[in-house]
């Protein structure tokens, strides 16, 4: 081997070298929003970031990263007047939403849903009560850069929302309405237009909305006797995931290419209930029936499965993530928490 073949292989591999220590970190961010004990927190790639003190009560529902900046929405419950505020945090600043309107938010169970992030627009998802004289029926709402919206124009239907989705300048809310005979239909509005889900004898509830390209897909329950159905409609088409042989909830749901991924939980006859996702239809369990747990948001990420809920252990309750199936404890065993929205980014 002569000086010039030398003098090529050592610098080839000086090359190499120094490429290979200044390759990038191909890892990505997980961001998971709960609670810690009585704390609004969240945490990312595993370490906790307390949003709130701990002196009222409080939890992160919702959680979502955009160009670097991380919005959490969540509530918190003051204790000398057991009122209940609607906060988001972008960046740990924490913002209290208000009701522009005379009407009077809902309790905390339906107060607020959700949060989606696009280029320069927050969008919050919640319900109010809305009052005229002795009546009352429940709105379905969503704020827009704090601004207050109607879901629909409709301002006597008796609805709740659920989940909201934003693809361009198109809104779609999913949710469920009571009929004037009692009866609970699912259905999801496009800019404030309601397309009806359920059919005629059927009765179900709707939780969770995705769209990708020009297919709508929302995920939720036949309210069938005596345990529930996990479904999910494309386009207006409902799709079983669930025989009724176990009680089904659904939480959550997320399309990638051709794949439909929904998140949720099963209980037995005894209301043990197991974490569980389906993929295309598929059950894929997360826990076994030792002890309760829950899946309650999915994401896809490079073909990764993540999965945000929490699992009894002991006597507490612990928040964790799934990655591809495999646990990921979030919470140390101190003190109960759990995990109820997860978002994926490089």
């Amino acid at each position: 081997m002569n000086k010039m073949t030398y003098k090529i292989l050592f610098f080839y591999l000086i090359g190499l070298v120094i490429s290979t220590s200044f390759k990038p970190n191909t890892d990505p961010d997980v961001y998971v929003a709960g609670q810690y004990g009585r704390q609004a927190v969240y945490w990312k790639n595993g370490v906790m970031h307390p949003l709130t003190t701990g002196e009222n009560r409080a939890r992160a529902t919702s959680i979502f990263v955009e160009r670097g900046d991380i919005y959490v929405l969540g509530l918190e419950t003051t204790q000398d007047t057991l009122s209940t505020r609607i906060k988001y945090w972008k960046n740990g600043e924490a913002t209290v939403l208000t009701s522009t309107s005379s009407s009077t938010l809902v309790n905390n169970q339906m107060l607020v849903k959700n949060l989606v992030v696009t280029s320069k627009d927050v969008y919050i998802l919640g319900n109010y009560d809305s009052v005229h004289g002795y009546a009352s029926w429940t709105m379905p709402c969503y704020w827009k850069n704090e601004k207050l919206h109607p879901v629909s124009p409709d301002k006597k239907i008796d609805a709740v929302a659920e989940s909201i989705f934003v693809a361009g300048t198109d809104v779609y809310v999913a949710g469920f309405e009571q009929s004037y005979a009692s009866e609970l239909k699912a259905l999801y509005w496009k800019n404030g237009v309601p397309m009806k889900l359920s059919a005629e004898k059927s009765q179900d509830l709707a939780h969770t909305i995705f769209v990708s390209g020009k297919d709508v897909y929302v995920a939720g329950e036949e309210l069938t006797q005596p345990n529930h159905r996990a479904k999910y409609w494309k386009n207006g088409r409902a799709v079983l995931l669930s025989d009724g042989t176990k009680d089904a909830q659904v939480y959550s749901m997320y399309v990638s290419g051709n794949d439909v991924y929904v998140a949720g939980e099963i209980r037995d006859d005894n209301f043990r209930s197991e974490a569980v996702y389906w993929k295309n239809g598929q059950l894929v369990k997360l826990s076994d029936e030792k002890q309760d747990a829950c899946a309650k948001s999915i994401r896809i990420f490079n073909k990764d499965v993540y999965i945000s809920g929490y699992e009894m252990e002991g006597e507490h309750v612990a928040a964790k993530y799934w990655k591809n199936n495999k646990e990921v404890r979030l919470s140390d065993e101190k003190i109960s928490a759990a995990a109820y929205s997860i978002f994926v980014t490089q």
